[in-house]
């Protein structure tokens, strides 16, 4: 493998962030490096343990985020901890199941890239 598992959670991030703004969301992700320890460690969990469906992985976002105090919220909101994806995976509009279906797609085809 090319990448390590750090880096791999990283470009995950990075490219959710860039699709949040290719479908218009208003929520501008921080950057990689202005996260807590926590959150990094929070995603490079998620590599790690990635599944190999969307709502699978979705609902492991969902546990890890409700084990933090995160609540359902029309929009998101890091101060308050709502976020509108707070539901399950069938409830997500497309696009929204898209960036479950993206991280995943990161994850597995890039972290298996030989080089």
């Amino acid at each position: 493998m090319i990448l390590t598992i750090e880096q791999l959670a990283e470009l995950a991030y990075g490219c959710n962030a860039v699709l949040k703004g290719v479908l218009g969301d208003q929520h501008v992700p921080e950057p990689w490096h202005a996260l807590s320890p926590e959150r990094r460690a929070s995603y490079i969990r998620r590599a790690e343990q990635a599944a190999h469906d969307p709502a699978e992985q979705h609902q492991w976002w969902y546990e890890d985020r409700s084990r933090e105090g995160w609540k359902w919220g029309a929009r998101e909101d890091e101060e308050a901890k709502r976020h509108p994806n707070m539901v399950p995976f069938a409830a997500l509009p497309p696009e929204q199941q898209l960036k479950d279906i993206l991280y995943l797609a990161i994850i597995h085809d890039v972290g298996s890239y030989p080089g």
